[in-house]
């Protein structure tokens, strides 16, 4: 097995596994995958999260909590069901985990269910120019 394989699947792995490519454990919690993700990886893909300094007042520091980048990049990519661009991450997606040795139908689906969950994370996203408009509104303090 070469090298970079081993690696992956290491990687895999200490996620719990992926269900297109073997056995997983269904038990892992969404807490350990994010907190592994922006431990090992540096990669915050569910939300970002940040301390900062508070707009208000700069003598102290507020957690901030955003909203995911989107990999299709907009959100509109997402919200029309039939583009080329979607239809092109969509058939990545299956590609790459073919390559990867999982069955060609499993990885339709999942490719699918990807853009599905990919899909109601756009839905739930603010556009650019509401989330400027909102962002006093959508602050909250908890002490």
């Amino acid at each position: 097995m070469d090298e970079w394989r081993k690696v992956f699947d290491e990687v895999v792995k200490m996620f719990g596994g992926w269900p297109s490519l073997g056995p997983h454990d269904p038990s892992m919690r969404i807490e350990k995958l994010y907190a592994t993700m922006v431990s090992k990886f540096k990669v915050d893909s569910l939300f970002k999260a940040t301390v900062q300094p508070d707009d208000k007042n700069s003598e102290r520091h507020v957690l901030l909590l955003d909203q995911p980048a989107l990999n299709l990049f907009a959100r509109d990519f997402y919200i029309a069901a039939d583009n080329d661009e979607r239809l092109a991450y969509m058939t990545l997606i299956r590609d790459v985990l073919v390559l990867l040795k999982a069955d060609a139908q499993t990885a339709t689906r999942d490719a699918a269910e990807i853009i599905e969950f990919e899909t109601a994370l756009a839905n739930t996203s603010l556009i650019p120019c509401d989330y400027a408009f909102l962002q006093e509104e959508i602050v909250h303090s908890l002490t």
